[in-house]
């Protein structure tokens, strides 16, 4: 049923049935294409919105004093020691 929709949908169709097999027509294949990077683009949305629930991952920027220096080191040290598996 969800063939046929897509087939409406299309306009035109999407299979070619010859004998016991199916293949696709030109238009099925490239729609097949298309659902193929929609598919890529929504798993690497949902990656990001996961990363952003989990703040996994970000961009800091700091300005320090000289007289700061070694400690804000020693900090910035520490830190990416404990979020070791996030990216960067």
């Amino acid at each position: 049923m969800q063939t046929k929709q897509l087939e409406d949908n299309a306009g035109m169709p999407l299979f070619e049935k010859i004998g016991r097999k199916i293949y696709l027509t030109e238009a099925g294949q490239e729609m097949y294409h298309y659902c193929r990077s929609i598919a890529q683009q929504l798993d690497e949305a949902s990656e990001v919105l996961e990363q952003l629930k989990g703040l996994k991952s970000g961009r800091l920027e700091i300005t320090v004093a000289t007289t700061a220096n070694a400690f804000a080191t020693r900090m910035l040290s520490m830190f990416n020691k404990q979020h070791e598996g996030s990216k960067r």
